[in-house]
């Protein structure tokens, strides 16, 4: 650990104790002026610091205000439904991960002739297989797959790797993941972010809305993104050839029975999702278990089905090596710290303190 970050790490105490420490003002209560230091100390230690520390000081920090002990801030964050929520579903796209679903299903879309006519539907086929592998929870994986795609053609292209069109795609194609990501409502993004919207005002987006909505949202700019690159841009790809040796390996290259088994288990996952297709049959019991308790069955169907004498997927191994346990303890801490941000007995909501902050952060 740096100097500076020690530094830091003392600046967000002091922010703690200096703000807790003012007296009561307006409707803030002695408990809330205590709350909103712990408040303002978390935020400047996530953003000069790391995530992982400040939340960990932030259930020390709460359970010290009086507003709550830390078991409490402890039980607050951890046994939210939410953070259950993410938590699992994390897991679940660590096990598709696993099963090496996404290189196949890049190389399978590569493979098709359509995408190969010209340099322009080769570049839109890219675009669009990110964008897929983003909605089926590729994340870092597919862009790595992707970039790894595009430097071997540009290999065999004989095309150098500084150039427009490269820093296009690989640009292009890493925005087009993320896009993909937020298109549905059961990505970790989209449960974290779904799940303040609830808790803040009990709103509940429906999973068939939220898809239809996020395709269009995230879908639109990526095709205006390859229109303006053509037609205004006019970046010359006319290089950018899929070699025939390239396309061949694709062609060549057979999926293996534990990625299609994969791939049939994540497409029934989508179909049962609860609210999703509400009048199939038996949605009233998919509805009762949840996202939780279907992303928790598909784990163990994937964890106990062998394939050629092999589990479909090594369970510890999902959980030591594909858990963003960093991203879960910042999640956790954002649950009791917003009830206590909202709640009368501190009074921070009702002085209507944190609207003022950002009307001025924003002047």
């Amino acid at each position: 650990m740096t100097k500076g970050k020690y530094i830091n790490i003392a600046i967000m105490f002091v922010i703690a104790i200096l703000i807790g420490s003012l007296p009561p003002a307006g409707q803030i209560t002695e408990v809330g002026m205590k709350v909103l230091g712990v408040f303002v100390a978390i935020l400047y230690g996530w953003i000069f610091v790391d995530l992982l520390l400040p939340s960990i000081f932030g259930f020390i920090g709460l359970g010290l205000t009086g507003y709550t002990t830390i078991n409490g801030a402890l039980s607050s964050g951890f046994g939210n439904t939410q953070l259950l929520m993410v938590l699992v579903v994390m897991a679940f796209a660590g096990a598709i991960e696993e099963s090496k679903l996404t290189g196949f299903l890049a190389n399978w879309f590569l493979a098709k002739d359509f995408f190969n006519k010209n340099p322009w539907r080769l570049i839109t086929g890219l675009v669009l297989i990110a964008f897929l592998l983003g909605m089926l929870g590729g994340g870092i994986a597919a862009i790595f797959i992707l970039w790894a795609i595009i430097s071997s053609i540009f290999d065999d292209c004989g095309m150098p790797k500084q150039n427009n069109v490269a820093t296009f795609l690989i640009a292009t194609t890493c925005y087009a993941v993320t896009c993909g990501t937020n298109v549905i409502p059961f990505q970790t993004g989209s449960i974290i972010y779904g799940g303040f919207l609830t808790q803040a005002t009990g709103v509940t987006i429906p999973f068939a809305q939220f898809i239809v909505y996020g395709l269009l949202a995230m879908g639109i700019p990526l095709i205006l993104m390859l229109l303006f690159s053509r037609y205004i841009l006019k970046v010359d790809a006319s290089q950018f050839i899929m070699p025939e040796r390239f396309k061949e390996e694709l062609q060549n290259k057979k999926s293996t029975k534990s990625q299609r088994i994969a791939l049939v288990l994540l497409l029934i996952y989508a179909v049962v999702l609860p609210g999703l297709f509400p009048s199939l049959p038996g949605m009233t019991l998919l509805s009762n278990l949840g996202i939780v308790g279907i992303s928790l069955i598909a784990l163990l169907v994937m964890a106990l089905l062998k394939i050629e004498g092999s589990p479909l997927i090594n369970l510890t191994k999902v959980f030591d090596q594909h858990m963003n346990w960093t991203l879960l303890l910042l999640l956790a801490v954002t649950f009791p710290l917003a009830d206590a941000l909202k709640d009368e007995q501190c009074g921070i909501r009702q002085s209507h303190l944190l609207l003022k902050i950002w009307v001025l952060l924003h002047l």
